[in-house]
Parts: structure tokens; sequence; C-alpha cells
């Protein structure tokens, strides 16, 4: 039985969460890159309460990883038109980037893409410096507002945790997660770090590694041998694969994987009519998740409840054609 794990947002409250449970769903996803150690700590706390009255909870912890974003104002492009982004990540700058930053850093030349879901606008570089890049926009689109951005045409492997990430682990004995999920895992050097650091605290929760790039699906089976399991980070790699070929990669992986030791978890883009509005999965959207199911994953993730709002929507469409294909 495939299992959904709801990715907890800043908007949830206590009731979010009791709703959920009272509908049968007992998986919960903390995103160190989106919650700040305070909330994760207060819903740890809430999901421990659940446990402590016999409800079976589990807890996944994922790492921010490497994912650079860019903050700040919209800025709505078309082809020719130039944007100056701050390579800081001070609040009073306009446009900005993530405190990651890029990498590699920035250089004349350079093609960055910037994305949100499927839709990417195209970056070049026409001048950098330490504190600031100023771009030439090469589409028409939108920038800024936490979308996600890269060097595209010159991409290095992630091979080290970042600040963040070590920040998140050091939180782990007090959250106590089920799992813990390094993300942008480019090379099997990211989980054995991971796993390194969760040993030198003592704690030992099931290590999954998120691939979300071209360089991490080329590297999945080194990867998959250093963890515990693989979550297919699907919305991430729409920056590099179009929505069919991740699709195609989704279900490839499961099948190679899902009679093995290792938990495969696909994730989001499940759900994401619901987060435009509509109150019932796109015919796609539904087909795909059934196709997905068919496999039997023992989890799924679905990123687009970070909105609590959409909550009741995201239980009546799995119940709809989730639960009834397990």
């Amino acid at each position: 039985m495939t299992e959904l794990v709801l990715s907890i947002g800043s908007s949830w409250q206590m009731y979010d969460l009791t709703f959920v449970v009272d509908k049968g769903l007992s998986c919960f996803r903390l995103n160190a890159g989106r919650l700040s150690a305070e909330e994760m700590q207060v819903w740890a706390a809430r999901l421990d309460s659940l446990k402590q009255k016999g409800y079976d909870v589990d807890l996944f912890l994922d790492l921010p990883g490497r994912k650079c974003r860019v903050w700040g104002e919209f800025i709505n492009t078309i082809p020719g038109s130039k944007l100056t982004i701050s390579l800081s990540d001070k609040r009073s700058i306009g446009v900005r980037l993530s405190a990651c930053g890029l990498y590699p850093s920035p250089e004349v030349g350079d093609i960055i893409k910037v994305r949100r879901r499927s839709s990417i606008v195209r970056l070049e570089v026409v001048e950098a410096t330490n504190t600031f890049m100023t771009v030439v926009a090469l589409d028409k689109g939108r920038v800024g507002g936490g979308y996600q951005v890269a060097v595209t045409n010159r991409y290095e492997p992630s091979q080290q945790l970042t600040f963040g990430d070590h920040l998140a682990l050091n939180l782990v004995p007090d959250l106590q997660p089920s799992f813990v999920c390094a993300s942008f895992s480019d090379s099997p050097s990211i989980p054995i770090m991971t796993r390194q650091k969760l040993s030198a605290i003592k704690q030992f929760p099931k290590l999954l590694s998120k691939v979300e790039t071209k360089i991490g699906i080329s590297a999945l089976g080194l990867i998959a041998k250093e963890s515990d399991g693989i979550v297919i980070g699907r919305d991430d790699l729409l920056m590099w694969f179009s929505h069919e070929e991740v699709d195609e990669l989704t279900l490839e992986i499961i099948e190679k994987y899902i009679g093995s030791d290792k938990v495969i978890i696909p994730g989001s883009n499940y759900f994401t009519s619901l987060d435009k509005g509509l109150t019932s999965l796109s015919q796609g959207e539904a087909y795909f998740l059934k196709a997905t199911l068919d496999l039997c994953p023992p989890f799924l993730y679905c990123n687009e409840t970070t909105k609590a709002n959409i909550l009741p929507l995201v239980v009546e469409n799995w119940k709809k054609y989730g639960s009834s294909k397990n």
C-alpha cells in the first residue's frame, strides 16, 4: 500500500494536522529548505504528541541541499531585457539569490535558467562580479519570488553538504525523523557524508537520497548503493527534462528498484491542479497517478500541501484516485 507523505508548510495549524490524521494519513515531511529550525521543532513536538496518544505517524526530514533560488520582487522579462541580480542574501536588496548562492560562480557567457514548475526563463550573463551579475533575458517570462535558479551550461555536481544541511542534521536528535532525505544527491559522496554525520551524532534514521538533476540521474546506481532509498525529485528534474521525460524516468526508476531493498519515493507534481485553484486532478494527473500507484511504491511525496488551504482537496482526491488503487 502506498502512503501519501504530506509536506507541512508555514501556513499549517494544529487543526490541519488533526484533520489529516483523522482522515487516515500519517506520514509528514518537514522541508528544512522552507521551514525554520523553530518551526520544525514545533511540528516534531506536535507529531510526537500524537505518538503519545497512540497514533502511528512517520516524519520525513528533507535537507535543503544545494538548491539556489532567486528572491525579491517579481520581474517580467522579454527577450533582450536586462536585469541585475544581487549575489547577496540581504533582505534590503531587490532581486537576489538565496544564501547558498550559485555554483559554480556565474561568469560572462553563462546561461542561467530560472524555473517555476515547467516554466523556464533563460538568462545570459553579460557581467559578473563578486556581488552581482547582470543578465539579458532570452525568453519572455517571470523572475523572482523563490523561483529555482541554476547555471546549466556548466553545471557541476553537488559533492559536499551545505551549511544548511549541517544545521538541519544537528536537529535530528530533537526531531527524531524516521527518514532523512539528502537533497540534490548528484553523487554518492552526498549520502556518504550524510550517513557519516548521522553516525557521528549517534542517529540512525533511514537515509534517502533525492535525485533532482541530470547528473544525479546518470549516477543513480552509485547513489542508490550508499542509500536506503531514492526520492525522485520530479519538480526539480523539470530544470533538465520535459514533463514527459520526467514521467518516463519516474516509472523506470520505480520499476528498476521496486523489488529491491531500496525505498523508492516519487515526489511532487501529482496534485498541481489543486495548487492552481481547481477542485479535482486533471485527466493527465489522474492517469499518471494511477500509473505510478500500479507499481506500488511504498510512499509518494505531496509537495503541494505546504499550502494548508488545499489539504481537504488533496485528501478528497487521494481517496478518489490514490488510496482506491492501493
